[in-house]
């Protein structure tokens, strides 16, 4: 009978812990996701439903106040009837509230979030459950509660296992994810660095990730040539380990005395050297697209259809207005983000896929973030 009442205390300490760092939890950057990619967002910034996604822990907080005033009136009798069907209520009650998240993962936000308040949350979660389980099997040796309500019991907290597994692999929007960085420029020739990552199921799994090169000329010439692709564990959900440098390069400047091999051929056929390097962001904000017009101070032409990698382009089914992100020798560059989901169309035109283009998904995307071009008309 002694760890009887041992395993009451022990009840008890485990939901002040609980609502602890539920508290805790409620002041860090909450759940992540990353939508297939490897880089992180959270669920805060979200106008959708599933911004709210961190009061499914918050909420522990009040199950814990109610366990520990039971526990406090309770606490020098051992544990019985009454004590098994009350925290297995709480328990349930946080399980449901678990199986709620909607847009968060848990895995993604303890593995590569790093919020190592979760994952205590988690931990004393699971060892409430082996808590009840064990006094389960007290009352039932005691022969103090029926079968029936052991069944109902258990189906009810045995939810709260099912349920975590659920919430980990829990899908959220559809993303897609397409970037042109400008690197040099030469006559009426852009060169730029690429990135493309999709995910058509909005599954909390790392997707890989495609970088290359691409040269744009006035004359028509549109040249694509790939350099790297990740490779994620999707078994583990663990991203390639040379995901991280490869993002790094990506965003670092080009190394001219240095350039990786896959670029060469474009190096050498259009002549680029470290004097032809450009700004990144030079001619930012000089031109205006709108889905009626495009315009550069004060002159104005027909919208244009603007043109991404693989041959995705912009649709003309409305958009929102867009600065140029870069311009340069006649070329403009615009980062579009459309969303479909609970939120309004941020910025430019949705993209679709032509005949040729391959890995994007006919439905197109709830949340899309597409680098397209345009050519200014000569005047």
């Amino acid at each position: 009978m002694e760890s009887s009442r041992g395993l009451k205390t022990a009840m008890f300490g485990l939901w002040l812990l609980l609502g602890l760092l539920g508290y805790a939890f409620g002041e860090t950057q909450g759940f992540a996701y990353t939508a297939g990619t490897t880089e992180l967002e959270y669920v805060n910034a979200l106008q959708s439903s599933g911004g709210n996604d961190g009061v499914v822990i918050e909420v522990g907080v009040g199950l814990a106040l109610l366990a520990v005033l039971w526990g406090a009136l309770r606490i020098k009798s051992h544990f019985g009837r009454a004590d098994l069907v009350a925290h297995g209520v709480l328990i349930g009650t946080q399980a449901v509230y678990l199986a709620l998240i909607e847009q968060g993962s848990i895995s993604e936000t303890v593995f590569l979030g790093h919020n190592f308040v979760l994952a205590l949350w988690l931990i004393v979660y699971l060892s409430l459950l082996m808590g009840w389980f064990l006094g389960l099997r007290f009352v039932w040796r005691s022969r103090a509660i029926g079968g029936g309500v052991v069944r109902t019991l258990a189906l009810w907290v045995g939810f709260g296992l099912a349920a975590l597994p659920s919430v980990a692999e829990a899908t959220g929007p559809s993303s897609a994810d397409v970037r042109l960085e400008p690197i040099a420029a030469r006559g009426d020739a852009v060169f730029f660095r690429t990135r493309w990552t999709t995910n058509a199921e909005g599954a909390h799994t790392v997707r890989p990730i495609e970088f290359g090169w691409l040269v744009v000329t006035r004359s028509g010439k549109w040249e694509e040539f790939a350099h790297a692709k990740t490779a994620p564990d999707r078994e583990r959900g663990l991203p390639d380990p040379k995901a991280k440098a490869l993002t790094e390069e990506f965003e670092a400047p080009f190394p001219w005395d240095a350039p990786p091999r896959s670029a060469g051929r474009l190096l050498k056929k259009y002549g680029f050297t470290r004097a032809d390097a450009v700004a990144p962001t030079a001619g930012e904000g000089s031109v205006t697209w709108t889905p009626e017009r495009l315009c550069q101070g004060d002159h104005c032409w027909p919208t244009c259809q603007q043109r991404s990698l693989r041959g995705l382009r912009s649709t003309n089914e409305g958009g929102a207005e867009v600065q140029a992100a870069f311009a340069h020798s006649g070329l403009v560059l615009f980062r579009n983000k459309a969303i479909s989901f609970d939120g309004p169309k941020e910025a430019g035109p949705a993209f679709a896929p032509g005949r040729a283009t391959r890995g994007w998904s006919k439905d197109g995307y709830d949340s899309e973030s597409v680098a397209g071009i345009c050519w200014l008309p000569k005047k």
